[in-house]
């Protein structure tokens, strides 16, 4: 009983979205990974301007996500005394062994470009969710991580792209 009241209680309580971006205003864009993507009902383009009805308003997916996810917002870090070129680095190689910790499927990684294209699936419904991160430098002496998750199928993904983002943010932050 418990799984399926859960997953009910999840699809109304949530947004109805399945795309979720640390940057709301520029989200990361899949390029390998659309490929992959072939034939899936979800379009690749990010859905931050689509109008969905939560909570009784319409409003964007992306104003959806801000309301019902504060916590997703992009990793920001300082490199300090470390030249901005070298902390960019470290934050991509540590990006992209957070991605292999989590066990996700890696499409593609470039450092030069700062992109990390990846899948997960779920275990349960066999859910096929793809990831794309940006490193880039923030700023004079900062590094910004992007996160970007959509799934291939579904109008809503129960909060799954959004836990999947908090994984990733956890893995970075715990370093």
């Amino acid at each position: 009983m418990g799984i399926p009241v859960d997953n009910l209680w999840l699809a109304y309580s949530l947004p109805p979205i399945h795309d979720v971006s640390t940057d709301i205003g520029n989200a990361p864009q899949f390029h390998t990974l659309l490929a992959w993507r072939k034939g899936a009902p979800n379009p690749p383009s990010y859905d931050g301007p689509l109008i969905v009805r939560y909570e009784g308003e319409r409003i964007t997916t992306a104003l959806a996500q801000k309301y019902a996810y504060l916590d997703i917002k992009p990793l920001e870090l300082l490199a300090g005394n470390t030249p901005q070129k070298e902390f960019l680095r470290k934050l991509f190689w540590r990006a992209l062994n957070a991605v292999n910790a989590l066990d996700w499927q890696v499409a593609s990684f470039d450092l030069k470009s700062g992109r990390i294209e990846a899948t997960d699936t779920s275990f349960w419904f066999g859910t096929v969710s793809d990831i794309v991160i940006r490193v880039r430098p923030a700023g004079a002496i900062g590094v910004r991580v992007d996160i970007r998750a959509k799934s291939r199928t579904g109008a809503a993904d129960r909060g799954r792209n959004a836990a999947l983002i908090r994984a990733f943010l956890r893995k970075e932050k715990g370093r």
